[in-house]
């Protein structure tokens, strides 16, 4: 039975300062919360001085201790000015010798209505329940969960600018986690942005930057997701040294 939870939640995975903030849960008919502390989905925010930036920008996860045992992150970055070139698994799928990784572009890169570049990252503790297990489901602290590789090298000097790189959602099984047993979801609470990530289209459930919505929740399942994901969008700021000028 629990081979076919792990199964079931791996198919489920792959099918598919100040600053603004948009409560996900709003619109729902039924809200399910947990009695206990949100998760924190965080992207770096970084600076660049030089015009270029080849560097990674970690998402970080500040689970309080909890198990995590899978996860399905999709971002996206809506500038020529930068590439999103991989996706690396961060320090828990290293440290907990997690079983399962792939992250790549998405097929709706470019696409009319979508960013220049979406990426999608699945990762699982274990796919099917055997006798080498991973070793631990969290850290007690903040950790690295991915590690996204950015360039500018295309584009020459970038000028003074922000270039947002944000959660994005297309369907409802995007930028949830999985707790221990893989029969409960986690979906956002909230979404916190810093550099002004466009904004959903109008009149349209996806895709959208302000989280899972209501639709994703039904309130006649007994497992139904439940909204407790604190996500804060990043990217990379672009800035000229005032002694430079």
């Amino acid at each position: 039975m629990q081979a076919l939870v792990y199964i079931f939640t791996l198919l489920f995975l792959l099918g598919s300062d100040s600053s603004d903030t948009v409560d996900s849960a709003a619109t729902d008919t039924v809200v399910v919360r947990a009695q206990t502390r949100n998760l924190i989905l965080s992207i770096d925010r970084s600076t660049s001085e030089t015009g270029s930036f080849n560097d990674y920008l970690d998402i970080k996860l500040d689970s309080h201790g909890e198990p995590i045992a899978g996860l399905d992150i999709k971002i996206a970055c809506n500038s020529e000015l930068i590439d999103i070139i991989d996706i690396e698994p961060g320090e828990l799928f290293d440290s907990c010798g997690w079983e399962f990784f792939q992250a790549r572009p998405a097929r709706s890169s470019g696409q009319p209505g979508r960013p220049v570049t979406v990426w999608q990252a699945v990762a699982l503790a274990e796919t099917v329940p055997d006798s080498i297990r991973p070793e631990c489901l969290s850290l007690d602290r903040e950790t690295s969960l991915l590690r996204v590789l950015l360039t500018t090298e295309h584009a020459g000097i970038v000028p003074d600018t922000t270039i947002p790189v944000y959660f994005f959602w297309e369907d409802c099984s995007d930028n949830t986690l999985s707790n221990a047993t893989g029969d409960s979801l986690a979906i956002s609470v909230q979404v916190y942005d810093y550099f002004n990530a466009p904004g959903p289209p109008a009149d349209s459930l996806f895709p959208t930057t302000t989280g899972a919505p209501g639709a994703c929740i039904d309130p006649s399942s007994y497992n139904r997701p439940i909204r407790r994901i604190e996500f804060h969008n990043g990217g990379v700021e672009f800035t000229t040294p005032v002694d430079s000028l």
